[in-house]
């Protein structure tokens, strides 16, 4: 899956494939409070990522795939 880059509000943003990310999420056990905390984010905010509605800047697309890996 391919991690697409578009610009919003003169940041650039990552547009991460989401359904990815809540599946490799609960593969490896852990929850979204604790996700959230390490990419730097609110639990909420990383919700809204998992289901498409929000997306991440390129720091916090590089550090949930750190967390993710």
């Amino acid at each position: 899956q391919q991690w697409d880059h578009a610009r919003r509000n003169g940041r650039k943003v990552v547009q991460a494939p989401y359904n990815a990310i809540r599946s490799r999420r609960e593969l490896l056990g852990k929850s979204l409070d604790g996700v959230a905390e390490q990419v730097g984010v609110s639990k909420s905010y990383l919700s809204l990522v998992e289901t498409g509605k929000r997306q991440l800047t390129p720091v916090q697309a590089e550090r949930l795939a750190d967390v993710l890996g």
